[in-house]
């Protein structure tokens, strides 16, 4: 099943429900905008990437139908295009997002005095020089980074991808960035580092929407600094402070 023929389905299913049910209902409940919907859904345009793993979130998806969804995407863009297709792997795509260090890797090369070599990218992130290494090799034959004089330079944009419910290898992974988190807010001075908390009343159905706003938020905090020193790890959860069941 593509995922055209799904979020049809998705559709007509909330609409036997409810007959007001709109096509912007549905598109907000995915985090996109009803144009968008609507011309996906009648076969004007396909849905990019990052939209289509909003929607996997919110549709609560597994990964193998998320990974398959987007082997759709790459290989309408493949034919459309002409280029060869880049298949989405279980060993490789995925394990850019299980370990923590990929991404870490992949960000240091904003760095604007950065070097490809593993024991610099080591020392700078806590990971073994084997570790970086592979990290290296994988984002490079991903075509995420390229190393042109000794520097690491960013040529693609990594995936971002939620798993429901997450994997232990996803779970474990999640656990050492929090982990390295509470050794900083221990040990890092306080001019340093940046800890904010707070509660925030919301609907589960607005949760897409939520990611998006962050996902602005991000997009502007990366071009705050102009000459970047040092790489930081921010990480956002929400997550409901009672049990979860509703009243």
């Amino acid at each position: 099943m593509s995922y055209r023929l799904a979020l049809r389905g998705e559709l007509q299913k909330r609409k036997k429900s409810n007959t007001r049910y709109s096509m912007r209902a549905f598109a907000k409940s995915l985090g996109i905008s009803a144009s968008i919907l609507s011309s996906v859904l009648n076969e004007k345009r396909h849905l990019s990437s990052l939209n289509l793993l909003r929607i996997s979130q919110a549709m609560n998806w597994s990964k193998d139908t998320a990974i398959i969804y987007l082997n759709e995407l790459k290989s309408a863009d493949s034919s459309r295009l002409t280029r060869p297709k880049e298949r989405f792997t279980e060993h490789e795509d995925y394990e850019l997002l299980a370990n923590w260090y990929f991404l870490a890797v992949y960000h240091l090369a904003k760095l604007p005095r950065n070097k490809a070599d593993p024991k610099w990218i080591s020392a700078r992130i806590g990971i073994t020089p084997a570790q970086a290494r592979k990290a290296v090799r994988l984002l490079v034959t991903k075509k995420l980074l390229s190393i042109r004089h000794g520097q690491l330079f960013q040529i693609g944009n990594p995936m971002l991808f939620v798993e429901h419910p997450p994997s232990q290898k996803m779970i474990q992974a999640k656990e050492t960035v929090f982990k390295r988190g509470m050794k900083a807010f221990r040990s890092v001075p306080g001019e340093k580092q940046l800890a904010l908390t707070g509660h925030l009343p919301v609907h589960p159905k607005d949760l897409p929407l939520l990611g998006q706003l962050v996902w602005k938020m991000y997009r502007k905090m990366t071009r705050v600094s102009q000459d970047p020193q040092s790489l930081y790890y921010l990480t956002v959860q929400v997550f409901p402070v009672h049990s979860g069941i509703e009243s």
